[in-house]
């Protein structure tokens, strides 16, 4: 009975060395955080008539340089960089706003060791504009895009806290 009580004892306490090894994050974490590498959904015509490609940008870039995030547009993004991603939709008077973080992540099935791109953080929302022509839609959009940028941002660099301080 000892020798069984010991035994498990070792096991347990394998499993919790191995388990010490492992650190769980947010899956916003970067080598570098002052740099965010930032992907566009291609823009509707009928999100164009409410806000322009160019607004969008302009709103993400400037959020992201208040919080000293340089926004870096690219075609490709590099093996182990995480990127975000900008969605804005409008489909008559409804429309969404989402933004994604997806970075390469690794697992395992059986032994064998496999590296994908996988979505790691995400929020969105759903939205009524006014019917009212004369209503400032594309205010609306901003404003809540950017409570949606503010959200990210928090994240991000909670995430990051300990890696921008080493980066310095």
């Amino acid at each position: 009975m000892k020798r069984q009580v010991l035994t498990i004892c070792v096991i347990l306490g394998l499993m919790v060395v191995v388990a010490q090894g492992q650190t769980a994050g947010s899956g916003l974490e970067v080598s570098n955080p002052r740099e965010l590498i930032v992907l566009y959904e291609p823009l509707s015509e009928a999100t164009q008539g409410v806000i322009s490609s160019a607004r969008v940008e302009t709103l993400v870039d400037l959020k992201l340089r208040e919080y000293n995030i340089n926004p870096r547009n690219s075609r490709s993004v590099p093996a182990g960089s995480g990127f975000l991603v900008v969605q804005v939709q409008v489909v008559s008077t409804a429309f969404s706003i989402n933004l994604s973080f997806y970075r390469f992540v690794n697992y395992s099935v059986f032994n064998n060791d496999y590296e994908s791109r996988a979505k790691t953080w995400d929020s969105g929302l759903f939205g009524q504009l006014s019917e009212d022509e004369t209503a400032d839609r594309e205010t609306v959009i901003s404003n809540y895009l950017t409570q949606q940028l503010e959200e990210f941002i928090d994240s991000f660099q909670q995430a990051n806290t300990s890696v921008d301080s080493v980066s310095r």
